[in-house]
Order: C-alpha cells, then sequence, then structure tokens
C-alpha cells in the first residue's frame, strides 16, 4: 500500500489494461455505462460506472454505484420465491 499515493487505482487490478480500455470506452462515447458485480466476503454487489461530462461534452470523472443491496440476498428472495421490490 505504500506505493498508492499518487499512482492508478488500477494497479490493484488482475489485468490492469483490461480496466483501462473500460475506461477509455467510456471516455470516447463508445460506451456509455458499465455495469458488473463484485464479491466480497461471498456477497456480490451490483455495480455502475458512467462518465460525467462538462457542457462541452469533455469526460470530467467517473461516477461509481453501488447499489444499497446485495444481489446475492436477491437471488435468494427470487429463488425463494418471494416478491422483489427495488427502490
Amino acid at each position: 500500500m505504500c506505493d498508492a499515493q499518487g499512482r492508478s487505482i488500477h494497479q490493484f487490478h488482475k489485468d490492469p489494461e483490461r480496466i483501462r480500455n473500460i475506461f477509455r470506452a467510456l471516455t470516447t462515447g463508445t460506451t456509455r455505462e458499465r455495469s458488473t458485480e463484485l464479491v466480497l466476503g461471498g456477497v456480490t454487489f451490483a455495480l455502475s460506472f458512467t462518465p460525467i461530462s462538462s457542457a462541452e461534452g469533455k469526460v470530467l470523472a467517473f461516477h461509481a454505484s453501488l447499489r444499497a443491496f446485495p444481489v446475492t440476498s436477491i437471488r435468494a428472495a427470487v429463488a425463494s420465491g418471494a416478491a422483489v421490490v427495488a427502490h
């Protein structure tokens, strides 16, 4: 972790170049949104990434959304036949 400051977060990914390519596609407009799932401690979370652009269309930053509920819980509810309501 002592090498983290001032460096790209991509260094922590298994395949940093794949992640860079995803963000390049978001930057160029080839892709408008990227959704994926992240497993932490046996729980799966839904993630969504979108670019935030200036009025001129220049990408200024990326917004990352983590759903307030774990996907694992939804899958278990659906499998049990329970009704699932998104908020």
